[in-house]
């Protein structure tokens, strides 16, 4: 009996281990892909994370992707922001406009406050569509302290301010907050020729790329 109980107990302690061995792998595997998961959300080029029309212009290197964040194309640009009165002087913030009068730009939504601005807009919607899709020109400059931009899987960390603008060389330049403005515009030259260099590694020169919405 005492060597039936030994053997018992011996058997029991093996299969102790053995389980607890097997614990320690699937947690290992789980661990290992929880890993893989989230370093494959900041390697470059991962782009599930947005969209593109394929009526956009030249050749682009990314479309029709799977909508998760910051560029849904069923909602306005700049949340409904009209881009055309952007360049009325008597505008300081941002106007809304409207669904009633709308206009589709590369797969985008634009609202507009009235009949006028969407004929303006529906002639030369390039001019009037925000420069780097509407995101925050300083955060991809490369020169912003809060936020090294380099991967277009990080574009969503650089969302704009609807009431912080600027119209420089007949362009809309859309910014997170007033200081980041000021900065981008003390250094225009040097800071859009980065952002532009940036934003053309991920699209090309004649890509739009992403919107903001």
């Amino acid at each position: 009996m005492e060597k039936e109980t030994l053997l018992g107990t011996e058997n029991n302690e093996r299969e102790g281990e053995v389980l607890t061995k097997k614990r320690r792998i699937f947690v290992g595997v789980v661990f290992t892909l929880i890993l893989l998961g989230i370093i494959s959300f900041f390697i470059e080029g991962d782009t599930n994370s947005y969209y593109i029309s394929d009526d956009d212009g030249g050749d682009c290197p990314y479309n029709n992707y799977t909508i998760t964040t910051c560029n849904d194309p069923e909602d306005p640009v700049l949340q409904g922001a009209d881009v055309v009165a952007y360049f009325d002087d008597e505008n300081d913030d941002a106007i809304i406009g409207s669904s009633e009068y709308s206009s589709t730009y590369r797969g985008y939504l634009f609202y507009f406050i009235d009949e006028i601005n969407q004929s303006i807009f529906d002639e030369d919607p390039h001019a009037f569509a925000p420069k780097y899709g509407g995101f925050c020109s300083f955060g991809l400059s490369g020169e912003d302290p809060r936020n090294d931009v380099k991967y277009l899987t990080q574009l969503s960390t650089v969302p704009a301010d609807i009431d912080t603008y600027a119209i420089v060389g007949e362009r809309l330049y859309m910014f997170r907050g007033s200081g980041a403005k000021d900065l981008f515009l003390e250094s225009f030259d040097d800071l859009s020729t980065n952002a532009d260099d940036l934003w053309e590694s991920w699209f090309g020169e004649s890509c739009d790329g992403y919107y903001d919405t």
